[in-house]
């Protein structure tokens, strides 16, 4: 969510959901769900549409306003949670307590990735609407039959490379917990890719 090339495409995958909705405003908690309330911002503000940002912190400020929820908000405001990977669901049920704490009606609770470990029943658990639009395990699937194409006998990870004139030029890293993220634009060719 922090990438400049993914930024919009995540910013307008989150805005096509949330304009339908009829919400005053769309929150998460911080820190993971801040660059994804700023995404839709940047796309409500494109469409002319009038929506607050809030960032809610997983405990109250303990100094100056003692505030939990940042952002221009009153009671009664309708809100869609959001969140970038929901795992056991209890981030986004503290983000749901402290919105309802100031009498926020929260809509729904949309996620970029659900990891499957309990997260959806959590949050469903408590009655609130859930949608994610990956799963962990949908991204694992696309990854190794995206890998097999390339037909690499070498398991690791296809890195765009950054410092070289040829396009879609690609290296491979044997380091599977690299911190940079592999990103395919649509329509981008796997083939051909450079080894270092």
């Amino acid at each position: 969510t922090l990438y400049s090339e993914t930024f919009d495409l995540i910013g307008n995958l989150f805005w096509q959901e949330i304009k339908y909705l009829g919400v005053d405003a769309v929150a998460g908690m911080s820190i993971g769900a801040d660059p994804i309330v700023c995404a839709v911002l940047a796309k409500a503000a494109e469409e002319e549409y009038p929506l607050e940002g809030l960032l809610i912190r997983k405990e109250p400020k303990k100094y100056g306003t003692h505030k939990q929820i940042e952002g221009n908000f009153k009671k009664g405001m309708s809100v869609v949670i959001v969140e970038d990977v929901v795992t056991t669901g209890k981030p986004v049920l503290k983000a749901i307590e402290a919105a309802e704490k100031e009498d926020l009606q929260v809509i729904k609770v949309i996620a970029l990735v659900d990891r499957e470990e309990g997260g959806r029943e959590n949050i469903e658990g408590k009655g609130y609407e859930f949608q994610a639009f990956f799963t962990f395990k949908e991204i694992i699937e696309k990854y190794n039959h995206s890998y097999l194409m390339v037909s690499n006998p070498v398991v690791g990870v296809l890195i765009p490379e950054r410092n070289t004139t040829e396009p879609n030029s690609y290296r491979v890293s044997s380091k599977t917990t690299s911190k940079r993220a592999t990103i395919y634009r649509r329509g981008e060719p796997f083939l051909p890719f450079k080894r270092r």
